[in-house]
């Protein structure tokens, strides 16, 4: 009958988890200042780059850049920015949420218009996308995240 305890909350430093997001990233990442004003980040699929405001602080860059990494992933090819939002927007949600990112801005309200009268199958095979778009940055980011963590403590292990 013993309760259940929450599990301790786990902080990232942010510059170790933009440094695991980054690491390989499909495509290179450029800072550039010719971004419109409201975009933060913009993946370009004809130069398999994405620009990134110069200026924002670890979470806006992590929000920013988990997303257009995501429509990154997702380009096999034939790639179409507008097919690909709605999954590149979850996958970015859902990694903040991980690694404990503010997700306040993030809105669910609205959903895009195929997915609404959507049949079952079309909606499994979005959820399909999401969930192995997710797996493999997560995958990248899990290997770093613990090499760090193996790098940091061999050298507490060499003060001691």
């Amino acid at each position: 009958n013993s309760r259940q305890q929450a599990a301790p909350a786990v902080s990232h430093d942010p510059r170790l988890l933009l440094k695991a997001l980054i690491n390989n990233a499909p495509c290179k990442i450029s800072i550039s200042e010719n971004l419109p004003e409201n975009v933060y980040a913009a993946y370009q699929p004809q130069d398999k780059v994405i620009l990134i405001r110069q200026g924002m602080d670890a979470p806006d860059i992590f929000r920013a850049l988990s997303q257009e990494l995501a429509h990154a992933h997702m380009d096999r090819g034939e790639y179409n920015r507008a097919d690909c939002a709605f999954t590149a927007y979850c996958v970015s949600y859902m990694l903040c949420r991980k690694y404990g990112v503010d997700t306040q801005g993030y809105d669910f309200s609205r959903l895009p218009d195929e997915l609404k009268n959507a049949e079952p199958q079309t909606i499994r095979g979005e959820l399909t996308d999401i969930r192995d778009t997710l797996q493999t940055m997560t995958g990248k980011m899990v290997r770093t995240l613990e090499q760090s963590r193996t790098a940091a403590q061999k050298e507490t292990g060499k003060e001691r």
